[in-house]
């Protein structure tokens, strides 16, 4: 597991046991413990399983956060994105209680109405930082979009090592079993290494026997489904 500190008390959260990016934004209680406060777990384009979540060791990132909570506390004094004013804007469909309710007709865009001095009524479109984001999404609206940033690469990422993946007992294919698999596979994902024939010789079984183990992950919601087209 690998973690930066960012601004606001936002921390980064990167783990072969994840299909993408995690980010915790914590604040600090009045004992001086770290609380989660938001959370926003990217998928990297693929699809994200409730199991997912379920697995994630927030146990163990609330423990390195405490042995830092020095430098938690100088990330929180530090302005830094806020996720809650941005899905407030939002609101997944700009919202009744926002902008009215009301939305362009052609992108669905937020739009305001004003009553000019002849009692005409004008339409115009809404222009804050959120707004403005949603408009630069089209070709023709002369916006510009903030580009995303470059994946940080992970400098350790050579030196963790693949979990230890042994074919189960007996044939009886077990959660814990699929959990491993799942972390070897997205590690070798990572590692941009084939993850069915990597995992094949770690296992020392044929990388058919992978795919049948991470169908039966995908079956199970312990891996997400993968994208049409894709092998892996």
């Amino acid at each position: 597991m690998r973690t930066w500190f960012g601004n606001a008390g936002w921390i980064r959260i990167e783990d072969s046991t994840l299909s993408g990016t995690l980010y915790i934004r914590f604040g600090i209680a009045d004992d001086k413990r770290p609380v989660m406060r938001e959370i926003y777990l990217d998928g990297n384009r693929e699809v994200l399983s409730p199991a997912l979540l379920r697995q994630v060791r927030f146990d163990l990132i609330e423990a390195i956060v405490s042995k830092n909570i020095d430098r938690l506390e100088r990330s929180i004094a530090i302005p830094g994105s806020d996720l809650h004013r941005l899905a407030a804007h939002y609101g997944t469909s700009w919202g009744s209680g926002t902008y009215a309710g009301e939305s362009c007709d052609v992108c669905g865009g937020p739009v305001k109405h004003r009553t000019m001095a002849d009692g005409t009524d004008s339409v115009r479109a809404v222009r804050n930082w959120a707004a403005l984001s949603w408009y630069a999404q089209f070709d023709t609206s002369g916006i510009p979009q903030v580009p995303m940033p470059r994946d940080r690469p992970a400098e350790d990422l050579d030196l963790e090592e693949f979990p230890d993946v042994k074919p189960p007992s007996g044939g009886v294919i077990t959660d814990d079993f699929l959990a491993v698999v799942r972390h070897a596979y997205n590690l070798a994902r990572a590692k941009r290494l084939p993850p069915a024939p990597t995992i094949g010789k770690l296992a020392n079984v044929s990388p058919r026997t992978v795919h049948k183990w991470v169908a039966k992950a995908r079956e199970r919601g312990i891996m997400p489904r993968g994208s049409q087209g894709r092998i892996g």
